[in-house]
This record gives structure tokens, C-alpha cells and sequence, in this order.
């Protein structure tokens, strides 16, 4: 939560601003379960199940979305094809992405951290894995580890 402190007249305004989501994921079951798990923490959330409308939502307003939620297998452009695309905005901007697939030991997701991805978030997890995760980017903290696959049933 971003706290926007501004004055009208001489009064003092405190404003709450959530920080916005952009989820890309070809999965629609998959996207209705992320919008209801992130609808929960109050999150501004934008949603599409194509790569190449993700990719172009970030490159029309980089400073618009506090957090991408990306996919790594999308049929269109795929999330390594997404990130190698947005090299030349993050050489300016720095973009918060959590890649997320559920093929754990699948080699593009090394290079998506090689390029800036924060981490990659194994399928299918839950809130218990992902709001402490999304807290901690937000506040600017790395993850320990870098490729995170939840243990169900511990």
C-alpha cells in the first residue's frame, strides 16, 4: 500500500493507493484463481491471456504496474520471449516480474532471471506462498530463493 500525502487548500490529505498487478497468463482457470486470490489484498488488478497484450500494456506505461505476474508457456510469446523484448525499458526502468510455470526444471527460467526477473513461483500455489512474496517485492526485498516450487501438504 503507497500512501500519497497531499495538500488542498490547508488541509492535509492522506490517500491510500494500491499497488497494481498486471497478471499474464494463457490459463484462464488459472487467471480467475490469481484475480480472486489477489482481490482479497485489495490489489488494482489488469489481466490478459496473451503475450503480446501483456507485452504491450508494460511497453505503453512501464510506470503503471507495480508487480507482473508472468507466465512462463504462453502459445503466443511466450514469458522469455516477454522479457527478451523488454531488455531495452528495463535498462531504464525497473520492472518488478514474479515469472511463474508449472514445468519446474524448464531452461528458460534461468535465463528469465538472467534477465531480470525477481524469481519464478512453481504451479500451482496458493496466498500462503504468494502475499508474502508480492510483500516482499514490493518493499523492495529479493527473495532468498530464486526458484520457488511450494510443498503441498506440509
Amino acid at each position: 500500500m503507497v500512501y500519497l500525502l497531499y495538500k488542498v487548500h490547508s488541509i492535509c490529505v492522506v490517500s491510500m493507493v494500491s499497488p497494481h498487478i498486471l497478471v499474464i497468463d494463457d490459463e484462464n482457470s488459472w487467471l480467475k484463481n490469481l484475480e480472486l486470490m489477489l482481490s482479497f489484498k485489495n490489489y488494482q488488478i489488469t489481466t490478459t491471456i496473451s503475450g503480446k497484450d501483456g507485452l504491450e500494456l508494460i511497453k505503453n506505461s512501464p510506470d503503471k504496474y507495480d508487480l507482473v505476474l508472468l507466465d512462463l508457456m504462453i502459445p503466443d510469446l511466450s514469458g522469455l520471449e516477454i522479457m527478451t523484448a523488454l531488455q531495452p525499458v528495463f535498462a531504464s526502468k525497473k520492472i518488478n516480474v514474479i515469472m511463474q510455470t508449472g514445468t519446474p526444471d524448464h531452461e528458460d527460467i534461468k535465463q528469465t532471471l538472467a534477465m531480470g526477473a525477481i524469481c519464478c513461483l512453481g504451479k500451482p500455489y496458493g496466498h500462503k506462498e504468494l502475499y508474502p512474496l508480492i510483500d516482499m517485492v514490493l518493499s523492495g526485498q529479493e527473495p532468498k530463493e530464486k526458484i520457488i516450487y511450494p510443498k503441498f501438504g506440509q
